[in-house]
């Protein structure tokens, strides 16, 4: 929690990414090619909170590397909102960066901490770009770190692919049904896929700092295959930290760890 509310490095988590990405000495392969053997595009997501703002370099480095198209989500923060807005302000000649959010339109606090994620897309020989977007729900019943400047966003990123709709989100930003609440993530990503022809895909993605179990958890991957991306072939990508110990009642052993690809029974899934 220290190191989340004075937003320092991780170099825990740069040392995994740089094993996925480059290799951990010299002498090593990075790991992904020998996980995902190709040169097909790959997703790669990262918990909620996984770094520090100072790590982006670090970061940007390694997926500039890449050699093999690809998307990494991760979570950062807590980072003052002014460090964010500089950023993007940094124009530079490699990277391009964007906030999700106009500004002027649906200004953050400068003053104020946002709890937020990068999304690089990188193409190799190509352009890269890096989107940060927000947290935009922060009631749950006990936030993983307490924090009273803490300010949550107004927009979530849509990221409108070739052959794919992705929806990036943090924690909390999925629990909350559309059927319930009109105006939450789960909402406007119904309403966005209101206008997509039923027949093209759709991905949400949540990084996640979820402790313990939360049954409030089935009911939003529910909700989101069930009632939001019904009728499309769709599925929902969760990303937790790794916890816990195993819990004898099935119930809630299943729902433990939360990392992984959720879709309707019996589907076939060709993201």
């Amino acid at each position: 929690q220290d190191a989340v509310a004075d937003d320092v490095s991780r170099p825990g988590a740069i040392a995994v990414l740089r094993d996925l990405l480059a290799g951990g000495t010299a002498d090593e392969q990075p790991a992904l090619p020998q996980m995902v053997p190709g040169a097909a595009p790959v997703l790669i997501v990262a918990p909620e909170y996984a770094f520090g703002s100072s790590d982006w370099p670090a970061i940007d480095e390694l997926v500039r590397g890449a050699a093999r198209p690809l998307v990494l989500l991760a979570g950062f923060g807590a980072t003052n909102a002014q460090t964010v807005l500089n950023w993007a302000a940094n124009e530079v000649e490699s990277t391009e960066r964007h906030l999700s959010w106009n500004q002027d339109a649906n200004p953050v606090s400068p003053a104020m901490r946002v709890n937020g994620g990068w999304c690089w897309i990188h193409e190799p020989g190509a352009d890269t770009h890096c989107i940060v977007y927000l947290k935009n729900v922060l009631q749950q019943a006990v936030e993983a770190v307490q924090l009273p400047d803490l300010q949550a966003g107004e927009i979530i990123l849509h990221l409108s692919c070739g052959d794919l709709d992705l929806f990036p989100l943090i924690c909390a930003d999925l629990i909350q049904p559309a059927a319930q609440h009109a105006g939450s993530p789960q909402a406007r990503i119904r309403d966005i896929l209101a206008d997509v022809a039923v027949e093209r895909p759709a991905l949400v993605v949540g990084s996640l700092l979820q402790h313990g179990f939360n049954t409030n958890w089935e009911i939003a991957v529910n909700a989101l295959l069930n009632t939001v991306l019904v009728g499309r072939p769709a599925a929902v990508a969760l990303c937790n930290i790794a916890h816990d110990r195993p819990r004898s009642d099935e119930q809630e052993d299943k729902w433990r760890s939360l990392t992984g690809v959720f879709a309707p029974f019996g589907a076939r899934i060709d993201l």
